[in-house]
C-alpha cells in the first residue's frame, strides 16, 4: 500500500503535519504520516529519523502540491505582517487545529473474539461515533445495537451499516443469499467531526466479494487495533494478522480478549513488537457499568 504513496513534505514535528493533512483530507486528498508516533513519544529523535513525512496518493500528487503549495505560508496579521511568537520570537506561526480526530479500525485474529466490547470500550473511553460497514446476520439485535446499548456517554453517533446483510455468514455469501454484490465503493466513511470506530467482520481477510476483503476497507490514516483471544493456532493467527498490517504501514495495537495465557502473550508481545493496549478479562457479564470500567483503564492508551 505504502507504495502507491508519495512524500509531499517533511516536518519536524507533527503538528505542521497534522495541519497540512487536515487541509488535504477535507478537499478529499488520500493521505498518510509516517514515523508521527515515534517522533511524538521522543521529538529529540526528529532530525535523526528524518522527521514526519506526509505522503500522499501518487495520482492525486498535483492537486496535492497545488493546494500545499497555497497554504504552507506562514501566519501573518491584519496588514500581512509575520506574526512573531511571544515565547520564541519565530515568525513560523502555524495555526494547528484544537482537537485531531482519528479513526479507529477494530479487527480480530478471527470471529467471536471480542471485537464487539472492545469497540463499545474504545467508544464509550474516547465518546467516539461508531459505525459497523458491514453486519450480517443479526439484524435485530446487531453489532450496532450492542454497541449503542453498552455506551452511556451522550456524545457518540451511531452509524448505520453500508450493507445489513440478513444471513450469519461471511460477507461474500451472505450477499449472494441476498441477491446482492458488495461494492465497495458504495461503502463510504461516515462524516462526523468526531473521532470514529469502525468494527471490521471477522478477520482481515474476510471475503466481501471476488476481489476484496475486509483490509480493503482499511484506509491509510486509520489506527488499528487488533483484538486476540487465547485458543491453540491463536499465535500462529495473531502474528500472521499483525505482520500483515505491519508490511501495509498501518498504526497497529493489540488488546487481549479473556483469561491471561503468559506464554502466548509473552511470545505475541516479543515477536510482534506491537504496542498492547490492554486486556478484556473473561468477565461474567458485559454491562455499560463494565465498560466504564475498561474505558478508564485503556483510555490513555489509545
Amino acid at each position: 500500500m505504502r507504495e502507491d504513496y508519495t512524500i509531499l513534505a517533511v516536518f519536524e514535528y507533527s503538528t505542521e503535519a497534522q495541519l497540512v493533512k487536515s487541509k488535504l483530507d477535507s478537499e478529499n486528498i488520500r493521505t498518510m504520516l509516517m514515523d508521527e508516533t515515534t517522533i511524538d513519544s521522543d521529538p529529540l529523535i526528529s532530525q535523526a529519523i528524518g522527521g514526519v513525512k506526509l505522503l500522499v496518493f501518487n495520482q492525486d500528487l498535483k492537486r496535492a502540491s497545488e493546494i500545499y503549495n497555497d497554504i504552507r505560508t506562514y501566519e501573518t496579521d491584519n496588514k500581512g505582517n509575520a506574526i512573531d511568537c511571544p515565547n520564541c520570537n519565530s515568525t513560523r506561526i502555524l495555526v494547528a487545529d484544537v482537537q485531531r480526530m482519528k479513526k479507529y479500525f477494530i479487527t480480530g485474529i478471527s470471529t467471536e473474539v471480542g471485537k464487539t466490547v472492545a469497540s463499545a470500550i474504545i467508544t464509550e473511553a474516547l465518546e467516539a461515533d461508531y459505525w459497523k460497514p458491514i453486519q450480517s446476520g443479526d439484524l435485530d439485535y446487531s453489532d450496532t445495537h450492542k454497541v449503542e446499548k453498552l455506551v452511556t456517554n451522550k456524545k457518540s453517533v451511531f452509524h448505520p451499516n453500508s450493507y445489513a446483510l440478513k444471513t450469519p455468514m461471511s460477507p461474500h455469501a451472505s450477499a449472494e443469499i441476498d441477491g446482492i454484490t458488495i461494492d465497495i465503493n458504495q461503502i463510504k466513511t461516515p462524516e462526523t467531526q468526531n473521532n470514529l470506530v469502525i468494527e471490521g467482520a471477522g478477520g482481515l481477510l474476510v471475503p466481501l466479494n471476488d476481489e476484496h476483503t475486509i483490509l480493503d476497507l482499511i484506509q491509510p490514516d486509520y489506527k488499528v487495533i487488533v483484538v486476540s483471544r487465547h485458543y491453540l493456532g491463536s499465535i500462529n493467527h495473531t502474528l500472521l494478522t499483525l505482520n500483515l498490517l505491519k508490511e501495509k504501514g498501518f498504526d497497529i495495537s493489540l488488546i487481549f480478549s479473556g483469561d491471561e495465557h503468559p506464554t502466548t502473550e509473552s511470545i505475541i508481545k516479543k515477536m510482534s513488537g506491537v504496542p498492547v493496549v490492554g486486556r478484556i478479562e473473561e468477565e461474567p457479564y458485559i454491562d455499560q457499568n463494565v465498560i466504564k470500567e475498561y474505558a478508564e483503564l485503556f483510555k490513555d492508551k489509545l
